[in-house]
């Protein structure tokens, strides 16, 4: 093999000997590429780099910095009991997709953590808000899914 190449959408990534490089500048001038980076790019939310021996790192720090805490309501947080409504599922449902993507690329020690946040959120759709719910089996709350969210936010993603 002399080269790979990858598209996402309208996102490409790639890297070979020189032979793959003239194959790919070839494709160039008949799909023009809309700029090319080396050795330090984004690619879908991954930040890339490319070190002066040849290995390479993958970061989404910028990625998981952007991702937004959800808003709840002051009298809301005195109330962790209460059963998720259906604004505030699809809102923890957008976060905990997000941490996904990070955590299926370059954050494997959320992967779990991701994918039990995930299970949690399922369950709510049928809590009844008895004693033995979801929320309170797990201890789970709204205030807890933002702590984690901000606890995710503030380690470091770097290698």
């Amino acid at each position: 093999m002399e080269g790979i190449l990858g598209i996402h959408v309208d996102d490409g990534i790639g890297g070979g000997s020189s032979v793959s490089e003239e194959k790919v500048k070839l494709l160039e001038h008949k799909f023009p590429f809309g700029s090319h980076k080396v050795s330090a790019f984004t690619f879908t939310g991954i930040e890339v780099t490319q070190h002066s021996g040849h290995s390479i790192s993958l970061n989404q720090s910028a990625y998981v910095r952007k991702i937004n805490s959800i808003s709840i309501e002051p009298n809301r947080k005195t109330q962790p009991e209460l059963q998720v409504t259906e604004p505030e599922r699809l809102a923890l449902r957008g976060v905990i997709g997000s941490l996904q993507h990070a955590a299926t690329n370059t954050r494997s020690e959320e992967r779990a953590k991701s994918k039990d946040r995930h299970r949690w959120l399922k369950k709510q759709q049928g809590n009844s808000g008895s004693e033995d719910s979801p929320a309170k089996s797990h201890g789970c709350s709204l205030n807890l899914k933002n702590k984690v969210l901000t606890s995710v936010n503030t380690q470091s993603c770097d290698p």
